[in-house]
């Protein structure tokens, strides 16, 4: 019991993601270039608190359409970090892989993590995002709103994937960026008890 105790006291698992106005996260085919001139007009001398979080993340883990639609960029600003692929087809034969993940059993995969060293966990791209949010195991979510309209593409909450449950979600801090971005930061506790 202290031991688990322990184990959610200590692990973070969030995600950190920037979507439309209407909930989209990226065009159908995986392309975020629309938010290239918004993060332009970004004052360059204010991260919002990017630099303090990310030097916190021991883990990407990201799903499978993330990780074929990242950048070489990406995989350098992750260099040194444990990287996790949420798939059913890839192995660790694949670039970039040091673990692969099929989704079904994220509080085991947590366990597993935090037993080898692992405190944050960032989780990246809608299906993974879903899967966390529909097991517990998601603990904070921030989500910056652009003012843009996209009408069409990559939802973060897909109808298709996991049922998610109502849940009430604390907010711990909101930010008004220079670019028009609203950045929101949601919280609430991991339900990382044993299924």
């Amino acid at each position: 019991m202290g031991n688990e105790i322990s184990f959610k006291d200590n692990i973070r698992v969030s995600s950190h993601t920037t979507i439309s106005m209407d909930g989209y996260l990226s065009r159908e085919n995986g392309d975020a270039s629309w938010l290239g001139p918004i993060y332009a007009k970004q004052n360059q001398d204010n991260d919002y608190g990017w630099k303090a979080y990310f030097e916190t993340i021991d883990c990407l883990l990201l799903g499978r359409k993330s990780y074929e639609d990242a950048s070489e960029g990406l995989w350098d600003t992750y260099k040194g970090k444990l990287i996790i692929v949420m798939s059913t087809s890839l192995t660790t034969e694949a670039p970039h892989v040091d673990q692969v993940f099929d989704g079904k059993d994220c509080k085991a995969l947590l366990r597993d993590l935090w037993e080898k060293g692992i405190k944050h966990i960032k989780v990246a791209g809608g299906t993974a995002i879903q899967h966390f949010v529909s097991q517990g195991c998601m603990g904070e979510m921030i989500i910056a709103t652009a003012p843009q309209l996209l009408g069409h593409g990559r939802r973060l909450f897909e109808k298709s994937l996991p049922v998610i449950d109502e849940t009430t979600w604390e907010i711990l801090s909101e930010y008004f960026q220079d670019s028009g971005i609203v950045q929101t930061t949601h919280k609430k506790p991991l339900d990382l008890k044993s299924t």
